[in-house]
Parts: structure tokens; C-alpha cells; sequence
């Protein structure tokens, strides 16, 4: 494949695959999320690589022998499947428990609707209540949503969001731990979301949770973040809107160390 074959759109596609497999694997399966990097357009999903191809082929041979075929292809099947827990989905459900143990809510934050959807299948496994609010949640239920967890005597202590309406004026002091699952381009919408619950009328000291798997995208993500939020403290307050929630040439070089 020559460089002229290969065009921006994809990159970034294949640069969100990977921040996505980082959650889960059942998360190739989404062509393109609502809420997903502005810079990729409708029509990339197409000429992209499919990595859920990918993951059909992989050759087990070498790991199950040849005498299993059966073992492979399940193994293969359910390395995608929703229900199963991979290495970040067991990592918060361990931090859920312990927020559970003494009584405190937790805002799990997400910029994927469909990770949130597997938490969900997660927590019912195990019978704990939640609430969702995301941008499909109807405007006349989110009233009684957001009343219910921030009331103490209310028995569901999980409400799952999704970043793109965690920065919208919520105000959800009834939790005081907030988990942001996936880093994002754009730093200031994670900061956002922690002034959800870190503001007047918090009754309790405010826990911020990043999830990150370290040795991946994420980490790039996260050194990236760090970069942008000094440029930030560097311009005027009306200018900190200027470079929103893209993904820039200079940003992909500084992902891959170029």
C-alpha cells in the first residue's frame, strides 16, 4: 500500500480502535459512536481496516492445538462478546464494590454510549440498581433521574454518563466518586465532568478515579491531555475554547513520538 493509499480519516479510525479495545473488545463492533472523535467522518468505516475481521482470523493454532477446533472458534466468538469481563471492566467493578461497601454513590463516565451499555449487562450479573443519563436520555426524565441519585436515601448508588452530557450544567453533588473510564482528547470535557460532583452543596470528600491501561493509546492520550491543559493555562479565558475536542496533525505526532 503506497502513502497515497492511505488517507487521515482511517488513521484516526485506527487510532480510535485502539482506545477502544483499551475498554473492551465488544466496542470494534461500533462503526462510529454519536459521541465519538470529531474527526472522523460518516464514511470511514468503510475503507477502514475492520479489526473485527481481524480478530475472526486470528490463527489460535499455536496456542489450543489443532484437535480443538471447537474450543477456537468459541474462544474467538467470545473475546467480543458484551458479557465478557475484560481487564477494565473487572478493574472497575472492584472499585464499584468498595464505593458500594460504605454507602457512597459513583458517576461512571464514559464518551462511549455502548461501554455503558456493557457496564450495565455488568452490574445487572450481579444484581446492583443504576441509572443512565446520556444525549438519549428524554428531557422530562432527567429531573427525576438526577433527583434520585442525588438523594442519599435513594437505594441506587450508580449513575452511568456519558461525557458529552456530563458537561452540561448537571449538578450530581449526591455522589462524591467519579470514575472517568477512557481518556479524551479534549481535557477540559474530563474536567468538566469532575465539576459535576466537586462543587457547592458536596456534603463529602470528592474521589476522581482514571482509568488507564497503561502501556497503550491511552497513556499518549493522557501525556497529550497534560501537554494541552499547559497550553491552556497559558492563554486568556476567552481564547480556551479555540482548539476544542479534535485531534490535530501536531497531536498525531506527538502520539507516535514524531
Amino acid at each position: 500500500m503506497s502513502h497515497d493509499d492511505i488517507k487521515t480519516t482511517e488513521i484516526f479510525t485506527l487510532i480510535l480502535r485502539l482506545r477502544q479495545i483499551c475498554c473492551h473488545p465488544n466496542l470494534l463492533k461500533i462503526t462510529q459512536d454519536e459521541e465519538s472523535d470529531a474527526n472522523i467522518s460518516s464514511d470511514t468505516s468503510h475503507s477502514a481496516v475492520n479489526l473485527v475481521d481481524l480478530v475472526d482470523r486470528l490463527d489460535m493454532d499455536k496456542y489450543l492445538g489443532d484437535d480443538v477446533p471447537a474450543l477456537k472458534a468459541k474462544y474467538n466468538k467470545e473475546i467480543l462478546l458484551m458479557e465478557k469481563a475484560s481487564s477494565k471492566v473487572t478493574a472497575i467493578m472492584d472499585e464499584v464494590q468498595k464505593v458500594l461497601e460504605v454507602g457512597d454513590k459513583v458517576i461512571i463516565v464514559s464518551q462511549w454510549t455502548s461501554f455503558l451499555d456493557i457496564m450495565g449487562a455488568h452490574l445487572k450479573k450481579i444484581n446492583v440498581p443504576y441509572l443512565v443519563l446520556t444525549g438519549q436520555t428524554r428531557i422530562k426524565d432527567r429531573g427525576e433521574l438526577l433527583e434520585n441519585i442525588n438523594n442519599p436515601n435513594h437505594p441506587v448508588k450508580i449513575l452511568l454518563l456519558s461525557l458529552a452530557t456530563g458537561g452540561v450544567g448537571l449538578n450530581l453533588v449526591g455522589a462524591n466518586h467519579l470514575f472517568l473510564i477512557d481518556p479524551h482528547w479534549n481535557p477540559q470535557l474530563e474536567l468538566q465532568a469532575e465539576d459535576r460532583v466537586y462543587r457547592k452543596g458536596q456534603m463529602k470528600p470528592v474521589t476522581i478515579t482514571k482509568f488507564i491501561t497503561e502501556k497503550t493509546i491511552e497513556t499518549r492520550v493522557v501525556n497529550l491531555q497534560k501537554e494541552k491543559l499547559n497550553i491552556a493555562l497559558t492563554v486568556i479565558d476567552g481564547a480556551k475554547k479555540s482548539k476544542g475536542a479534535g485531534l490535530s496533525i501536531a497531536d498525531l505526532r506527538t502520539l507516535f513520538n514524531m
